[in-house]
């Protein structure tokens, strides 16, 4: 039985900015392919293109493999670290009679493009450095401004073999000599990523599926350098739901904004792994644990996948539904932390998470079952802590429009008033809040006279307690406020404040 191969895979980032989505899609099904066999995951920073780099792009890419786990096993390595290098093996190159030196200007290559647009020509070099004496290019490149070119084959059918796409054949005629050094002496992506790729020994090529009309460029290259040749996979396209491909412009395709909103880190993970790949079996939620034991490059698709951002919010709920309390308060705790800036709501949020431990925990308990993320979270969790709107309620609202008898509404509010006073803590203390609200639930509904409509008895109490028209539950509600210090004398209030806007309703 063959000794299983170990890989090394890696991603290959440029520092332009925030990552994006398709980044950690990649970065997921390189991290899992590594830990399978006992490789390696590594990271390099391509920023051969420096007038495009973006300051502190490299700690945000960091950021964002660490929110989501997939911590690298080596690297950051830079490429612009390795410049001596690359311009080396592009000699190497020339002296092999596989690249040359090209001395055409910009005004010249941009009329060229311009004439071949014009014949509905596809745009490539024409070669007019190719055949130039070596000895005279080598004497020009000295003192005039140049780049250099790599060859390509006329007449060959170039196969690369995928082990997500199959066997893709290439025409060699249809494909452009490539710059492989420009002028400014740094490589283009084509050159340093094969060199990169050979000298840090990576044997498993995972990318974007856009990269995948590049390969004979590369094939070409390993071929000319003599080097083996990594086994290659190129991964579907993620596109919009309107088959676009993903964009700013309809989706916020930035790792770390999904970080700040306070999506689930698992919840983002299952959603960009499902972007391309599908288990034999589904399961609702996922470990790293099971895609260390699922992820398959068999099981890649080839055909794009959609990003569904109404999934992802879905997801998010489910992981953290199933997560326990603690830690999901813990959690939302550091989020309120790691934020510049924290609205009204949230602050006061940590003053009660200070003062009240179990009402706080308490609140974040009912605030999931109704939101998918952080940011939802702090906008569900207003209502707690909205009073002002306690002062804009009026007999209307209490009434429902007039659809409920107002003796009858006076008299609820006094039957939950004198009720709440009887309720002992103990009985429901440690109990989840969903728990909690189930058995006040039960106890109002045993202490409701049979004669007191439930419209009556439900609406009226809830606006007074909340404040809103259309909120939660009052049971939610009060699985809450009866475990703060004064929740008890609280909801009097309330309860009292709602009977004297109907009692002076028309006196």
């Amino acid at each position: 039985m063959s000794e299983q191969i170990k890989y090394r895979t890696r991603v290959a980032p440029s520092p332009t900015g925030d990552p994006h989505v398709g980044l950690l899609r990649n970065a997921l099904y390189n991290y899992f392919l590594a830990r399978q066999s006992g490789g390696q995951f590594i990271l390099r920073i391509e920023d051969t293109d420096q007038a495009r780099e973006v300051e502190g792009s490299i700690d945000r890419i960091l950021a964002a493999l660490n929110w989501i786990g997939t911590v690298p096993d080596e690297g950051p390595f830079k490429q612009s670290d390795y410049k001596d290098e690359y311009l080396k093996l592009a000699k190497e190159l020339i002296n092999k009679g596989h690249a040359y030196y090209c001395f055409c200007s910009s005004e010249r290559l941009d009329q060229l493009r311009a004439e071949q647009a014009k014949n509905h020509q596809a745009p490539r070099y024409d070669r007019k450095c190719r055949e130039l004496d070596k000895a005279e290019s080598e004497k020009r490149s000295l003192t005039e401004p140049h780049v250099i070119r790599m060859k390509m084959p006329d007449d060959e059918e170039i196969v690369l073999r995928d082990a997500v796409k199959g066997e893709v054949k290439f025409n060699s005629n249809e494909i452009d000599d490539q710059v492989i050094i420009k002028s400014d002496g740094f490589p283009t992506y084509h050159l340093a990523s094969v060199v990169d790729d050979h000298l840090m020994k990576i044997n498993l090529m995972l990318r974007s599926d856009e990269w995948l009309s590049s390969s004979p460029k590369h094939l070409m290259l390993y071929r000319y350098f003599g080097w083996d040749l990594p086994t290659f996979a190129h991964l579907p396209l993620i596109l919009n739901l309107d088959r676009t491909k993903i964009s700013k412009r309809k989706n916020d395709t930035s790792v770390l904004s999904y970080k700040a909103k306070g999506y689930h880190p698992l919840a983002m993970a299952h959603f960009l792994m499902f972007c391309g790949w599908n288990p034999e079996k589904t399961q609702d939620t996922y470990s790293f644990a099971d895609y260390e034991k699922l992820f398959s490059l068999d099981r890649v698709g080839k055909s794009p996948a959609v990003f569904d951002i109404k999934k992802l919010d879905w997801l998010s709920h489910q992981y953290f539904n199933q997560d326990k309390i603690d830690d999901v308060f813990a959690a939302y705790l550091v989020w309120l932390g790691d934020k510049a800036e924290n609205t009204e709501v949230e602050e006061l949020f940590i003053k009660l998470a200070r003062e009240n431990h179990s009402a706080a925990q308490a609140m974040l308990d009912i605030v999931r079952m109704r939101a998918d993320y952080f940011t939802q979270y702090s906008a569900t969790a207003a209502t707690f802590f909205n009073q002002d709107k306690l002062g804009q309620l009026s007999a209307v609202d209490l009434l429902q429009d007039g659809k409920i008898d107002k003796v009858e509404a006076i008299k609820a509010l006094e039957l939950v008033k004198q009720s709440i006073s009887k309720i002992e803590k103990s009985w429901y203390d440690e109990k989840s809040a969903e728990k909690r609200s189930k058995q006040l639930n039960e106890y109002f509904r045993q202490v409701q006279p049979a004669e007191l409509s439930p419209a009556a008895y439900l609406h009226p109490t809830r606006v007074a307690i909340t404040g809103e028209k259309q909120s939660m539950n009052m049971f939610e509600y009060l699985s809450v406020y009866l475990l703060m210090d004064k929740g008890v004398a609280e909801i009097e209030h309330r309860l009292d404040h709602a009977a004297a806007i109907l009692k002076n309703e028309n006196n």
